[in-house]
């Protein structure tokens, strides 16, 4: 298939403790492809992380690399923003303290992609 040019667009990616969704958005907010599946939990954490790397470069091999504005990963538990860590996390406790955003922008080859975020799923009230 060949990847179709986009003149910008984002992918977000959801991992929870039993699914993983990824999905390219535009910039209007139309919803342009997706992919779920389940997330490896008893494989690790190695093996969550190559699947959600997986995922993104699909999206990005279909909607070409040079529109990508940006990409969005959702975690359960809570971020500590300046330093990309996931804490709190019950249902990915192999997470706990690990730069993922960090981790995924490397494998990814950050150089290539604009910018990860991580972001959380809950909000954290104290």
């Amino acid at each position: 298939m060949m990847p179709v040019h986009m003149a910008q667009y984002a992918i977000g990616v959801d991992l929870g403790g039993t699914n993983l969704r990824a999905a390219a958005i535009d910039q209007s907010g139309k919803l342009l492809d997706r992919i779920s599946g389940s997330t490896h939990f008893t494989e690790g954490r190695e093996a969550v992380l190559a699947d959600m790397v997986s995922a993104i470069q699909k999206l990005r091999g279909r909607h070409g690399a040079a529109g990508l504005a940006g990409i969005g990963v959702g975690v359960p538990g809570f971020i500590r923003m300046k330093e990309g860590l996931i804490t709190g996390s019950n249902n990915l406790p192999y997470f706990e303290n690990f730069p993922v955003r960090d981790q995924i922008s490397r494998r990814l080859d950050a150089g290539r992609v604009p910018r990860v975020g991580v972001t959380q799923e809950e909000e954290r009230t104290d």
